[in-house]
């Protein structure tokens, strides 16, 4: 079934929609979208999701990325804004954070810490 914006729930005749997560019926007022469009209850938004850093999404925990300094990143903000360090095995913000390759080929990047050590 494929989820709805908040803006298009059918309402039930108390003015309530269920909660994707738990089915708690809920004001719409008191629901939030998802990334996948899915309305969440704010117990559940609380305790399940996190905000991405860079496009402000509401991802489920056991769907998110972070990269060395803490940073939730959805899926695609994860893949388009950051880099993984060859040399160190950690991820940075690429907006944030100088990389460089290496020279031994154009894929092998690394952070600024590494390429002066």
């Amino acid at each position: 079934m494929e989820a709805l914006p908040l803006q298009t729930i059918p309402l039930l005749p108390e003015g309530k929609a269920p909660c994707y997560n738990c089915d708690e019926l809920t004001t719409l007022s008191e629901l939030t979208d998802d990334i996948n469009n899915h309305a969440i209850c704010s117990v559940c938004l609380d305790d399940n999701y996190d905000q991405c850093s860079q496009c402000g999404e509401y991802v489920n925990n056991n769907e998110n990325n972070s990269d060395r300094d803490n940073n939730i990143y959805c899926e695609d903000c994860y893949n388009s804004h950051t880099f993984y360090c060859e040399d160190c095995n950690e991820t940075y913000n690429s907006d944030d954070n100088e990389h460089y390759s290496t020279g031994r080929n154009e894929d092998h990047r690394v952070c600024e810490h590494c390429r002066d050590n």
